[in-house]
């Protein structure tokens, strides 16, 4: 009998499951895992009794940190614009990856869940950055870009976002 070859989704759940052990994950600059790691944030606060109203944005700010991270800290994607800036650096991260050429590279998401608070630290391997130096996305002249608004996710997804050279800690306490 022939063995079935699994799909994408069988992949990429196999994928998932071993790389996301524990609470100190070491994970490749890929970034489809940052939507991988909002789902597995939110399906631990969940076990930990937390509901949809309580988790909120927490996750979205987590996927936004791990991009982030994935781009400017393993790749290296800075000072690109221009109208199609956001294209641009897409493409590059996608030929980044493909390549491989970061493939020692890596970003750590240490996690501390509780079922009344939860803090997550996402850090990069590259030079980190200054957030006073991020141009302010509500900025009428910034409105129509397309990207610049990862910072203010994050800050609105917790209840305290910090940036601190190459670390993002973000953290939210549970409301009941």
């Amino acid at each position: 009998m022939t063995e079935k070859t699994p799909t994408t989704e069988e992949l990429k759940a196999r994928r998932r499951q071993e790389l996301f052990q524990g609470d100190h994950w070491v994970l490749p600059p890929e970034i489809w895992l940052g939507g991988e790691v909002a789902v597995e944030l939110e399906e631990r606060l969940t076990s930990l009794g937390w509901d949809e109203r309580q988790i909120g944005l927490f996750p979205l700010a987590a996927d936004e940190a791990f991009i982030n991270a994935v781009m400017y800290g393993s790749f290296g994607i800075n000072n690109i614009e221009g109208p199609d800036k956001k294209i641009v650096r897409e493409k590059k991260a996608a030929e980044f990856e493909a390549s491989g050429q970061f493939k020692d590279r890596h970003v750590c998401v240490d996690l501390n869940l509780t079922a009344e608070e939860v803090l997550v630290d996402i850090i990069d391997q590259g030079p980190g950055f200054s957030v006073a130096a991020i141009p302010d996305p509500t900025d009428p002249s910034r409105l129509l870009d397309y990207t610049g608004r990862g910072i203010d996710i994050m800050k609105k997804g917790c209840d305290r976002a910090e940036f601190k050279g190459n670390t993002i800690t973000l953290y939210k306490k549970r409301v009941h």
